[in-house]
């Protein structure tokens, strides 16, 4: 699986749903998101750039953890919490937007970046 592209509708993403998709390169959410459960997306080592939707408020702890080809992370203005872990290992990642709502990185949020 290439991409992932997820209806209107969907609010959360659980934990590990995605964990080791060694192929996932693309994900389109959409902004009825709002959580992002623990570990759902770690090491999709394929995974370039990620723009958080808008709607996000709960980003879970090493969400994106060891995501080796991740550059660019958008975060949203609504994320109030980026939890521990969240993008762990992300060794690639060059770029990446805090906006000023954001009130809380937690530790070792970007351990080994």
């Amino acid at each position: 699986m290439e991409k992932v592209v997820f209806g209107r509708n969907i609010k959360e993403i659980g934990d590990w749903a995605f964990d080791f998709c060694l192929s996932l390169k693309t994900v389109v959410f959409p902004d009825s998101l709002t959580t992002i459960g623990a570990s759902a997306f770690s090491n999709c080592t394929m995974l370039k750039e990620i723009i958080l939707p808008n709607g996000l408020k709960t980003l879970d702890g090493s969400s994106f953890f060891s995501c080796t080809a991740l550059e660019k992370v958008i975060i949203p203005e609504g994320l109030e919490t980026i939890s521990g872990w969240a993008f762990e290992s992300c060794v690639r990642l060059k770029e990446i937007t805090i906006p000023k709502g954001v009130k809380n990185v937690e530790m070792e949020a970007f351990l080994d970046c």
